[in-house]
């Protein structure tokens, strides 16, 4: 009788592991230290085109990890992350973790064939690529000084240069959606001393479709930065200029009124804002004259109080002094002349600035600095002051209040050095830098009188303010239900990439910037509401002004990050977004870790931060080679 073999257990797993040894082993792949980096490359992006998961099962992670950790090292956590990801319940944090204890854990006899085996496995092809002779393999160092072939000037590639570009006939960015090849910047782009704004314009699509009112202030000028420059001044004057119009966001009512900073260099051409004040001078003449008219009556009734015997004031009530009304309140009153000034307005007005350093010299004095009221008024939070030496209260109930400023970049400083008080994001920007040709200042590109033309808009404005005025109900603006939708979709996008790229700093500027959208929407379809004639109950907003109004501002958005950029305490910050602008057009993983040592990050972080921009699409990867996309501000909208 033959005698039955006992399975023996530990015996069966040494075979199976000889046997898998053999089969690694006999892998092409992994054999030469020097094409290891090329190799693991190759296959990883295989696994990527092909979207396979070779790390379902957790001990070929695990084996994954362990043969990434002994072949790199640190310099394998990018790897390790870019297999793990295609996992649907990946996490980073998961992930980083695990590396961790890859690294600790030395001596599993895992080696990096085993990475190859399980790619293989897993169905990935992992032969080597075969090239031809006329083939030149992909650069293996980064692309320091690429030049303009045309110009022969060299390209710079540092943290100024945060997005590639076309320019207008002025030299200007312009937001390239065509797809060509854009022009970099070169070193005759810049100022000495001045920081750089590389922003893109508005788009032709933005300017065509605005309500009449605003396209034919817009085209009172010729170059597109006046356009732009006109068209944010006018949007942000007429929004102080629509009483009983209001919005529901967040479940609390919302004004159209904007803050607005145009911000560029000195001489650069931000002085065109100042004809959008004409839109609200007829209001302010208007204010300023019933108020002189009152207090001249004030005057006659208490000159003749006076004069009454003390036996005949008995029963006669002492004149009260009017309030003295304006539609445009100086940036450089007092703290308590500000309040006051709001409160004798009902609770309405402007700030209009050509020159912002005056209102940052305000808010430096003691007796000026009213910016808590200027952050509150942008949620139309009330605000009290109380007098001490004439016993007087006063408070603002409910603000309306719109701001235009422009500044160079240093006046913003002034008024804004860092993010933290929020004064920052409550902000709309549009920045700039204008290297265009000196132009011929004794020919008019309108043969007509600009002031008389703004005067007539101006006049127009009124006749719209006075008839919201005398309405009995407010007019409620409100999106579509698949515009909310798509606009709590794309805005959520944008939260999060801001978040990735720029870290919590810019959060409350992304936040903002959604209500931003929503009252330019809000002046825009009343506008049209006014244009019309029509006085409804409610404005459901258009498409196509929800559409302008969210190209407006996600354009704008690079300005304010750009701005962002350049404020004193924020330098240093942004770390993810100054490197991916000081990388070259291409380069290898060596590349961007020498980019990485220039600029004190570390390896492990420089890795993390490659990641990060593949996954938002501002790189592609190739083999062993990374390009920078071409970047459309409009990108996130238009998906």
């Amino acid at each position: 009788m033959t005698q039955e073999k006992k399975f023996n257990a530990a015996e069966w797993l040494q075979k199976a592991k000889e046997e898998e040894t053999k089969k690694i082993d006999s892998l092409s792949f992994g054999n030469s230290p020097e094409t290891i980096d090329e190799d693991v490359e190759t296959v990883i992006s295989r696994i990527e085109a092909s979207h396979t998961d070779i790390t379902s099962e957790y001990h070929n992670w695990l084996k994954a990890g362990f043969a990434l950790a002994e072949e790199f090292r640190e310099s394998g956590r990018g790897y390790f992350h870019r297999v793990s990801r295609i996992y649907p319940k990946y996490k980073y944090k998961e992930t980083e973790k695990q590396y961790d204890a890859c690294l600790k854990s030395r001596g599993q006899g895992v080696t990096i064939k085993s990475f190859f085996h399980l790619a293989q496995a897993a169905g990935v092809d992992i032969s080597r690529p075969v090239k031809s002779r006329n083939e030149e393999p992909a650069p293996s160092k980064p692309i320091e000084e690429p030049t303009n072939a045309k110009a022969g000037k060299k390209r710079l590639t540092g943290a100024i240069a945060f997005a590639k570009t076309t320019k207008d006939k002025s030299g200007a960015p312009v937001a390239n959606t065509s797809g060509e090849e854009a022009n970099p910047i070169t070193e005759e782009d810049l100022k000495p001393g001045e920081p750089i704004y590389n922003t893109p314009r508005l788009p032709e699509s933005v300017h065509h479709r605005i309500p009449d009112f605003l396209r034919e202030c817009c085209d009172m000028f010729s170059e597109d930065i006046e356009k732009d420059v006109v068209l944010v001044s006018c949007l942000t004057v007429i929004s102080a200029c629509l009483p009983n119009i209001e919005g529901i966001y967040f479940d609390e009512n919302y004004s159209p009124h904007l803050f607005t900073f145009i911000a560029a260099p000195a001489g650069s051409g931000k002085g065109r804002a100042k004809w959008a004040r004409y839109l609200g001078s007829s209001i302010h003449k208007c204010m300023v004259e019933q108020s002189r008219i009152a207090k001249s009556e004030y005057e006659r009734e208490l000159e003749h109080y006076l004069n009454l015997p003390k036996g005949q004031r008995e029963g006669v009530k002492h004149p009260v002094a009017p309030k003295r009304q304006m539609f445009f309140i100086p940036a450089n009153s007092s703290s308590s002349g500000f309040i006051q000034a709001l409160a004798d307005n009902g609770f309405h007005g402007m700030i209009f600035e050509t020159e912002a350093d005056t209102l940052g010299t305000a808010l430096k004095q003691e007796w000026g600095n009213f910016c808590d009221v200027l952050r509150k008024s942008f949620h139309h939070e009330s605000t009290t002051m109380f007098r001490r030496k004439e016993s007087e209260h006063t408070e603002v109930l409910d603000p309306h209040l719109a701001i235009l400023l422009a500044g160079t970049p240093k006046q913003i400083h002034g008024i804004m050095p860092n993010v933290e008080n929020g004064l920052f994001s409550r902000f709309l920007y549009y920045a700039f830098e204008d290297h265009s040709d000196f132009r011929n200042p004794f020919v008019s590109y309108r043969d007509v009188s600009y002031v008389e033309f703004f005067e007539r808009k101006g006049r127009r404005i009124m006749e719209y303010y006075d008839m919201l005025s005398d309405l009995e109900n407010r007019i409620l603006f409100k999106f579509t239900t698949e515009q909310g939708e798509l606009f709590t979709e794309r805005f959520n996008t944008l939260y999060k990439r801001n978040r990735l790229l720029l870290e919590d700093d810019f959060n409350a500027s992304s936040r903002r910037m959604g209500l931003i959208t929503f009252r330019i929407a809000m002046v825009l379809g009343a506008l049209r509401m006014l244009e019309d004639g029509d006085i409804p109950e409610e404005i459901v907003c258009s498409d196509v002004d929800f559409d302008i109004a969210c190209q407006i501002t996600f354009i704008l958005e690079q300005h304010a990050i750009a701005v962002y950029r350049n404020l004193p305490e924020s330098r240093k910050k942004a770390q993810r977004l100054s490197f991916y602008s000081a990388l070259p057009l291409g380069f290898t993983c060596q590349g961007y870790r020498v980019v990485a040592a220039e600029m004190g990050i570390s390896e492990r972080t420089a890795e993390r931060y490659i990641c990060d921009l593949s996954e938002i699409g501002w790189l592609k990867h190739e083999r062993n080679w990374y390009s920078k996309l071409e970047f459309d501000p409009l990108e996130l909208w238009k998906k």
